[in-house]
């Protein structure tokens, strides 16, 4: 008797971890035309706070703490990384491929990334970025392309590295 109930405990333990995993593995993040981020279908702005990024996303890998307060919690399996400061979101920073900036965990992005009607890959260029229709972009040096409205409340650029995509980068305002 003893023994079914550790293998059932064992079972329902190992369903919840898949049931975890799963849930901060499958993200889709999207940058609309209206300049709003969403991720798996939650609008996240100035207001959004840890708690609901963490329902949404599950437990964080780690977190770091920098001097200024902010706090990193990344999910390294994914790669994303989401900043707070005093509870509240601040950055959603999306790693393609590491370039040693230790702000990024090394996974490359796992979900998807919608930039406007644009997918955004690993093999996506700043040619690509530049002509997204439905959001103006500029880039003013060869490594980086931002969102050319600086008024948005939330703003996003992406940084190269030998013409690659590094990283993708939401600020909040």
């Amino acid at each position: 008797m003893y023994s079914v109930k550790l293998v059932v405990f064992v079972f329902l333990m190992s369903l919840l971890s898949v049931f975890v995993n799963a849930q901060s593995s499958n993200i889709v993040i999207s940058y609309s035309d209206s300049l709003l981020l969403v991720v798996n279908d939650i609008p996240l702005d100035s207001n959004s706070t840890l708690e609901l990024l963490i329902k949404t996303l599950g437990e964080p890998s780690r977190n770091v703490v920098s001097r200024s307060g902010e706090v990193s919690y990344y999910y390294d399996k994914v790669g994303v990384v989401f900043v707070v400061k005093d509870g509240v979101f601040k950055l959603l920073g999306v790693n393609f491929l590491w370039d040693g900036d230790d702000h990024f965990p090394e996974t490359s992005y796992t979900g998807s990334l919608f930039i406007g009607e644009k997918e955004i890959n690993a093999e996506t260029l700043s040619a690509d970025i530049v002509s997204i229709e439905t959001i103006e972009f500029i880039c003013p040096i060869p490594s980086m392309c931002v969102v050319n409205k600086r008024s948005a409340d939330i703003r996003c650029m992406s940084g190269f590295k030998d013409k690659q995509l590094t990283q993708f980068i939401f600020l909040v305002k």
